[in-house]
Order: structure tokens, then C-alpha cells, then sequence
């Protein structure tokens, strides 16, 4: 890289790299300040909370933020680190490509959901032009990671307190029949995602199927019990419908099932031994302390196939190998056969609407983008991307073997393709596992009485928290005294998310009086939410036998 400073003749410092000019030669702030003003809508209601610049440059575009945008929060991506340390601007969070931290990890650890209220990013074109490949990268990151955090955003939006009720019914009513032991096994891992690839793979899953432990995801449960293979474990966190759905098709009983406590409730009835493990939500963990139990602690993901990792990079030591992890459909095919949601598309057909016409009519409305590769046509969408992102392996499982057989045409990165011949290498030098051995039938779990003990003190917990934050708003008329209560804010993520950035817009844009009104009913509807639940707990009765 060719990089070489100078000063202008006005005495405003420059670069240049590769010969292309980063900043103007004549009036480097001018060129800033009517760059940001085309970026920016400076009406009072579009000026930005938060402000990623991409190509930072030299610091001209910071400055110019700060002139035309007080008070929003500015982070900064280098493209240099060269540039980065010749910067002269201050107050910004700042990543360049020589730091110790992936993109995706700095993101993670400087950008929340709730701050994607009033978000934009901007890019400065001359960096964007002299560091190309480096810009279309970073590029794919953030647009991923944004998405990701909307798309999660809008889960809890519509989940948040089906997650909280169905903790607190699951801890009260169910009792695992059994939990994993602690420690790795040293036996390979695979784990069978419902994509269309999937069936390519069953002659080998059948010949080894004792050299491996099988995790299955419940979409592929029909697939597996049509070549007769009963899985170690499935993996169930959607909290709603179609986890009951995939298991009200699959006719054999005796499944070993872990999930979340905020799963389905019910999963107790289905005939099938059921076990928890723990995410680290606000709601399970205060539960989970006061109860003095211990669960293994597994990060949800935002797609049950990245939460099936996680538990297997507990499990194994070995390889991880996904087999039916396409994130595509194959032309119009969306899953493997058969599959439960071949009863919504025969249900849905007649004669005025034949069976293939639902089924092209479908994966056009869902996978509306395609691709030709290798002569086949594959069909994605915007959700399926992002399930994608949420596969990214972090640094700290860069040494992890974790493989794909069979892989479609999208990347995942941190997950390395290999091919059937591989796979039955693997196989033939792993000896026969009892995966059982792995189960323990005692879980020393509390009774009914001491369950609903905690519980009630858990809500009572929060009911004064959210008392407290009423009383301190009333006496101070300050919305911002709702950040010095961590437990509050937590429970308004889950209870009430829409309020909560509906506080922070109006603050940021009307003034205190309006987000104190909206701060006041976020406490009313908590209060009221919290009640509810402490009654429904305090009634409940034991339905243990």
C-alpha cells in the first residue's frame, strides 16, 4: 500500500493511497460538513441516535457529525490502521483491521437491539474506492450483524412474554426426567437439519449409525423415522406452534428432547423424556440462582441449527458435521421428504390449485431471490441470510472441527465442507458409543411446593424493581433514572420492547415530557403483566402423581 501524507496549501492535512485522494486538496472540512448534510436529514425528527462511519478517513467526518448532529453517538471503521492512528478525531468508538477483534465481535460488544433505534451508516466513497475488497467485506458484516439485530429485535417484540410465561410454567409444572453429565465425549457429532441435501446422506448415517451421536432438529424427525434412525437428542427452542407440530406427525414415543425453559409448554405430555438447559436470559437465570440448581448454559443463536452447535460443542471433543443444512431451497423443494409441511401444501391443494402450483406459489412468496450453480436453480430470502449469519463461528472456535456434508451454494463461514468419502473416514476410526451412558435419570429436582416458592419470590423481586422505577420517575420527572435499575430494564426488553425504544425516541427528539409519559405507562403495563403472572403462579395447583 502506497500511502503518503501531505499538507494543502490551506494548511489542512491530507492522504492519498494508491494515488487516490482520501480527502479534498482545496477544503477537506468543507467537503465533510456537504457530505454529511446529503447523509443526513437535520429535521429535528430524523437526526440520528447512532451514526456508523465506514472509511472514517482522517477525522473530517467526525467533526462534521459533531457540527451538524450534537449528541449522537459516532463509531467509527477504519480501512487503515496507518489511517487510524493518524486520525485527529476524538470521542469515537473505533475498529481498524489490525485490532485484536473481529468486526463482528466489536459490533457485538458496542451495538445492542435497542440501539438500532435511530441507527444509520455512511460510507465515505474515496476509502470505499481505494480499499475495495476491505470495504465490501466490512460492508457484509454490518449489514448482517444490523439485520440480525432487527430480526431479533422483532422476535422479542412478538415473543418476549410468551418467553417469560412459558419459563415460569415450564419450571413450575414440568420435571425433567433426565440431564445430561457433565464432561466431553470423544465420539463425532452430527447433527441433521431438514434441508432437501439431507436424504444424499442417509445411506451413511445408516451404515455408522452407532460411531456417531445424532442431534436432531424437529423438522427432521419425519425424514429420520422413514429410514428408521431414532435420534440421541432433539433440539426444540421455538417457543410456539411448530415445535408441537413436527412432534404430532412423529409416531414413535421415547424421544430424549432438551430445550430451553422457554420453550413450548406441554413437550411433558408428548409421551417423550424431557430435559432442560439454561440460556443466559435475565428471567431463567434469576430463576435458575434462586432454585440453587445448576443447568448447562447454552447462547442462544436465533435458529435452532446454531443452538444444536452450541450443545454439541458441549458434548464433543470430536467433529461436528451437519448434514441437511442447506439455508436454501433446491428450486422449489424447501425441505427434505417427508417433512411435516407437506400437510399445509396437501391441505391446500385441489383441483383449481394442483399441488405443484401451492408449492411453486410458496417458494416464490418465501425465497423470492435465485441462483443457478452447477446448472441447479436455488432459491433463498432474506430471512434464510440471516439464519446464515447466526452460524458465523467466533474466535473462540476457530480450532473447532465443526463440518458440512453436502453443502449448498451458501457460505457459512467458520464451517468447512467436506465429502461423503471424508465423512466415512471419520466413521470407521470412532468406536461404538453408547450415547446413554452420557444420560443421567436423576435430576434432584425440588418439589412442587419449593418450585412455586421461588417463583413467587423471583416476581415479587421484580414487582418491587418496577415500584421502585415508578416512584423515582414521579420524584425526579427524569426518564433517564430508568438505566439505574439493570433488573427493570430487563424486564422491559422482554414485557414491553416497543415502549422502551418508544422512551428513547421521544427523548431524543421531543423532549422529557413526552418520554415521561411513556416511561409512566411502561411501568403500568409491567406492573400489570407481573401481576398477572404472580396470580396465575399463586393458584396453580401440582399435577404430579
Amino acid at each position: 500500500m502506497d500511502l503518503h501524507h501531505f499538507e494543502n496549501k490551506n494548511g489542512f492535512l491530507s492522504v492519498s493511497i494508491n494515488n487516490t485522494r482520501i480527502h479534498s486538496q482545496y477544503d477537506p472540512e468543507k467537503e465533510a460538513l456537504r457530505f454529511i448534510k446529503t447523509k443526513l436529514n437535520t429535521g429535528i425528527s430524523f437526526r440520528p441516535s447512532t451514526i456508523i462511519i465506514l472509511g472514517a478517513g482522517l477525522g473530517y467526518l467526525v467533526n462534521a457529525v459533531k457540527v451538524i448532529s450534537p449528541g449522537t453517538r459516532i463509531i467509527t471503521v477504519y480501512y487503515s490502521q496507518p489511517l487510524y492512528e493518524n486520525s485527529f478525531a476524538s470521542g469515537t468508538v473505533s475498529w481498524h483491521d489490525k485490532l485484536n477483534i473481529s468486526l463482528p465481535d466489536f459490533l457485538k460488544n458496542n451495538i445492542g437491539e435497542l440501539d438500532t433505534e435511530g441507527l444509520i451508516t455512511i460510507e465515505w466513497p474515496p476509502c470505499a474506492r481505494a480499499f475495495s475488497g476491505l470495504s465490501n467485506y466490512v460492508n457484509r458484516v454490518v449489514y448482517q450483524f444490523i439485520n440480525e439485530l432487527t430480526g431479533n429485535l422483532r422476535t422479542t417484540l412478538y415473543t418476549g412474554k410468551r418467553w417469560i410465561k412459558n419459563t415460569f410454567n415450564n419450571f413450575l409444572h414440568h420435571v425433567p426426567d433426565f440431564k445430561l453429565k457433565t464432561g466431553k465425549t470423544h465420539t463425532p457429532v452430527i447433527i441433521a437439519a431438514s434441508g432437501p441435501s439431507l436424504h444424499k446422506t442417509a445411506p451413511m448415517l445408516k451404515k455408522f449409525r452407532n460411531s456417531y451421536i445424532l442431534l436432531a432438529l424437529p423438522s427432521s424427525l419425519l425424514f429420520l423415522d422413514s429410514i428408521n434412525l431414532k435420534p440421541d437428542l432433539v433440539v426444540v427452542t421455538d417457543p410456539n406452534f411448530y415445535s408441537f407440530y413436527h412432534f404430532a406427525n412423529y409416531k414413535n414415543t421415547g424421544l430424549h428432547i432438551i430445550m430451553p425453559f422457554s420453550a413450548p409448554t406441554g413437550m411433558h405430555n408428548l409421551r417423550h423424556h424431557v430435559s432442560f438447559f439454561c440460556q443466559p436470559y435475565f428471567f431463567e437465570h434469576e430463576i435458575v440462582k434462586e432454585s440453587g440448581l445448576y443447568f448447562m448454559n447454552i447462547v442462544p443463536k436465533g435458529t435452532v441449527a446454531a443452538t444444536a452447535l452450541e450443545l454439541a460443542l458441549n458434548l464433543t471433543d470430536r467433529e461436528i458435521i451437519f448434514a441437511g443444512l442447506d439455508l436454501c431451497y433446491f428450486d422449489i423443494k424447501s425441505h427434505v421428504q417427508p417433512n411435516s409441511f407437506d400437510f399445509y401444501y396437501y391441505s391446500s391443494s385441489d383441483r383449481y390449485h394442483p399441488l405443484y402450483t401451492e408449492i411453486f406459489s410458496f417458494a416464490m412468496q418465501r425465497a423470492p431471490h435465485t441462483k443457478l450453480d452447477n446448472g441447479v436453480k436455488y432459491r433463498f430470502s432474506d430471512a434464510l441470510r440471516t439464519y446464515t449469519g447466526s452460524f458465523n463461528i467466533s474466535s473462540c472456535h476457530a480450532d473447532d472441527n465443526v463440518y458440512r456434508i453436502f453443502p449448498s451454494p451458501v457460505k457459512i463461514t467458520g464451517i468447512n465442507n467436506i465429502t461423503l468419502q471424508t465423512l466415512k473416514g471419520i466413521m470407521q476410526k470412532t468406536h461404538f458409543h453408547d450415547f446413554y451412558e452420557s444420560i443421567n435419570p436423576k435430576t434432584d429436582y425440588p418439589d412442587f411446593k419449593k418450585r412455586k416458592q421461588v417463583l413467587l419470590t423471583v416476581i415479587d423481586n421484580w414487582l418491587k424493581s418496577v415500584q421502585n422505577t415508578r416512584s423515582n420517575l414521579q420524584s425526579t420527572g427524569d426518564p433517564g433514572v430508568l438505566i439505574n435499575d439493570a433488573r427493570f430494564l430487563n424486564l422491559s426488553y422482554y414485557i414491553d420492547p416497543q415502549l422502551l425504544i418508544e422512551i428513547k425516541r421521544k427523548a431524543r427528539l421531543h423532549g422529557t415530557k413526552p418520554a415521561m409519559d411513556t416511561a409512566l405507562l411502561l411501568c403500568k403495563n409491567e406492573y400489570y403483566f407481573l401481576n398477572n403472572l404472580r396470580k396465575t403462579i399463586k393458584e396453580a395447583e401440582t399435577d404430579e402423581t
